[in-house]
């Protein structure tokens, strides 16, 4: 028998100030235990257990406003706050109360090695839980606008069996892998206790009139005044609900290594996969505002509008003002205004440009919901796919070989689950004939069909003793691509018909003295969308894929030294480039259906003004009791501050207002392990 335990603990300081909320976020505090134990009979069986249970609590995520737009304006016309968008790195973030971050994890797998001579029996059998709570403020303003809490909880349940043998000049490996999973995520979107303020202020800005007459005059549009009154924007829920996900897959694989000739082996290789996936969804939308028509109302205004003004002898539609008085003092008139209103908006589709209402969509946040499954969406997705390898590699000498590779992989069906989880477009007119159709509904994606792949690899590796390295040529090739997009409260799930990347790596050591080593790696890639009609913001084929630098480059270096008491100084830095690259494919926020491309242009160009370049250097000194086991280092880590965005996203409820999160800045800090 033998038994381990480690255990661990990291502690971090916050590297962005919250000004209003109080404390730094982007801390970090985790910590873990992991525990084994090993049963080895030496002779024929080997049973390992192992458990380990970690946890995390911290305040995270640093956002920023790196454009402003009138909508941000508003908040701050009511008092909210924001970051000065000029200056994003000063890394100091406005919000109303602070994030949580707080994770469970625990889990125990057992492995069981039986040898029977020729074959070697391998069994391990595993499960996992994870429980995740999280609070943020999504509008991430001092204003008490948004408010996103969220609780994921996933159960995995894993169990391979597999053998190995060796036959003469033949190795082999066959097995079956089966895996079971579960995962549930509970959402809640609040209105804050601002929201109405700032829905008022600007809707005196964009119709001229306080958000009370809306209210007012959009219920009188459907014969009830008060129907309205006090429900737009109040505090509380905005949405709430639960999404899950129920995901079942089976695979069995084999390889064979075969020894054609002295130093030429032929690798043959497949995986057969079933997978099976039931998405459901409880949510709901409670934003009234968001379930109101405004295409149907503002075709109703713009008629009585015009009634009201041609009866007053104005050749100008009346205001709102006058048709409410017109209301009080001509009923009988205006009642019959309001069903050749409501028969003229069915019949008629008004342009955009004379629908007085519509530029209040921009406050529609939360579109009514349809759940899954329903009688037109199963919820069910069923994929399986064959993959295989087939790779020859042929030793030059005893310090080189050549190798080169085809082989194909797989990645099942994807479900969106979150507040974004829509119906397919081309699903819209069968929900609407079975009578599902909702105000408002908006298309989308309930999941993202399969991706395949297909890379074609040729490579050399080298081992001279002090020097080694391994050079490789590819092409990537992926059917179905699965681009998923954030979009500050969810994500937006969709498949590109083809990416693909051409790339060369280069990966090299060199111990020229013995106290030094020198590592180097260089990867040029040259990605494209193929095929990619259907993005979120449109056909992006032949583009360049956001967020892939062309070169990536790292350079390293270790001194080990060792001193004369057997004890050992250990020096160590690592330089980390990566070339300019736009951040993310386009902002869906900046589409405008009303442009012929559908606002296309303006989404990329939103988010092409900001690119990324990463120039890190990293350095750490550590000295090791060699006795007692002890390691005591201090490191730093982006030593030269270099500040770069992370990711964009289209700030919440501030429609042509973009966010960001931030890189890490400088950090430094100090580490120990003791080992026993």
């Amino acid at each position: 028998m033998a038994l381990g335990i480690a255990a661990g603990i990291n502690k971090r300081d916050g590297f962005a100030e919250d000004v209003t909320a109080g404390g730094e976020t982007n801390s970090r505090d985790r910590w873990f235990v992991r525990g084994q134990a090993l049963f080895d009979n030496d002779d024929d069986l080997k049973i390992r257990v192992i458990a380990d249970y970690d946890k995390i609590d911290e305040n995270c995520c640093a956002v920023v406003n790196v454009q402003p737009s009138a909508f941000t304006q508003a908040i701050q016309f009511i008092g909210g706050q924001t970051n000065d968008p000029t200056d994003p790195f000063a890394d100091l973030v406005y919000n109303n109360f602070p994030s949580t971050n707080e994770l469970e994890n625990y889990g125990i797998s057992g492995q069981i090695d039986y040898d029977l001579g020729a074959v070697e029996l391998t069994s391990i059998t595993a499960y996992r839980r994870t429980r995740g709570d999280f609070a943020q403020d999504v509008d991430f303003t001092s204003a008490d606008l948004l408010e996103r809490f969220n609780d994921q909880r996933f159960d995995t349940f894993t169990q391979e069996l597999r053998a190995t043998g060796q036959f003469g000049p033949v190795t082999a490996l066959a097995g079956v892998y089966y895996f079971d999973e579960v995962v549930v995520e509970d959402q809640q979107v609040l209105y804050g206790s601002d929201f109405r303020n700032f829905a008022d202020v600007l809707l005196q800005t964009q119709l001229g009139q306080p958000l009370t007459a809306a209210e007012q005059i959009i219920g009188t549009l459907y014969f009830n005044p008060a129907q309205y009154v006090g429900q737009f924007f109040m505090p509380g829920f905005a949405e709430d609900g639960s999404f899950r996900l129920e995901n079942d897959a089976l695979s069995f694989f084999a390889q064979f290594d075969v020894e054609l000739t002295d130093g030429l082996t032929l690798t043959l290789g497949g995986n057969y996969t079933m997978d099976h996936k039931t998405g459901s969804t409880d949510y709901a939308s409670y934003d009234v505002f968001s379930a109101v028509d405004l295409v149907d109302a503002g075709e109703r205004l713009a008629y009585v509008a015009q009634a009201v003004g041609a009866a007053l002898g104005q050749t100008t539609p009346a205001d709102f003002t006058q048709i409410g008085t017109f209301a009080v003092t001509n009923q009988a008139q205006f009642g019959q205004f309001l069903v050749d209103a409501a028969t003229f908006a069915a019949a008629t589709e008004l342009p955009a440009s004379l629908n007085p209402l519509l530029i209040g969509q921009d406050l529609q946040n939360f579109p009514p919901f349809i759940n899954i499954p329903n009688s037109i969406e199963s919820g069910k997705t069923d994929d399986e796919n064959f993959s295989y390898t087939i790779r020859l590699a042929y030793d030059i000498n005893p310090d080189l070989n050549v190798y080169a590779s085809y082989a194909t992989g797989f990645k099942a069906s994807s479900f969106a689950l979150s507040r974004d989880s829509r119906p397919l477009a081309s699903d819209i007119p069968a929900l609407v004939g079975a009578g599902l159709g909702v105000n408002n509904l908006t298309a989308g994606s309930r999941f993202a069909g399969p991706e395949e792949s297909t890379v074609i690899e040729i490579g050399l590796k080298g081992d001279w003793g002090r020097y080694s390295a391994n050079l490789t040529g590819f092409r990537q090739d992926i059917d179905g691509f699965q681009s998923n997009i954030f979009t500050g409260t969810g994500f937006i799930l969709s498949n590109a018909g083809k990416q693909r990347t051409y790339g060369i790596e280069f990966e090299g050591v060199a111990n020229p003295i013995d106290p030094l080593t020198l590592n180097l790696a260089v990867t040029w890639l040259d990605p494209s969308y193929v095929s990619f009609p259907l993005s979120s913001i449109g056909d992006l084929s032949g583009r360049t894929p956001a967020g892939i630098p062309e070169w990536n480059l790292v350079l390293g270096a270790q001194w080990d030294q060792p001193r004369a008491n057997g004890d050992r100084v250990i020096a160590r830095t690592t330089y980390n480039y990566e070339s300019e690259v736009e951040i993310v494919d386009g902002l869906p926020g900046f589409l405008d259906p009303t442009l012929a491309d559908g606002g296309q242009a303006l989404a990329l160009a939103a988010s092409g003004q900001f690119m990324r370049e990463v120039n890190e250097l990293s350095a750490s000194l550590t000295y090791v009791l060699t006795d007692q086991g002890v390691e005591l280092s201090v490191w730093g880590c982006n030593l030269t501050n270099d500040r770069y965005f992370n990711s964009l996203f289209d700030s919440p409820a501030q429609p042509e207002s973009i966010s960001a999160y931030l890189n890490q800045p400088r950090t430094y800090g100090v580490a120990a392990r003791v080992r026993f």
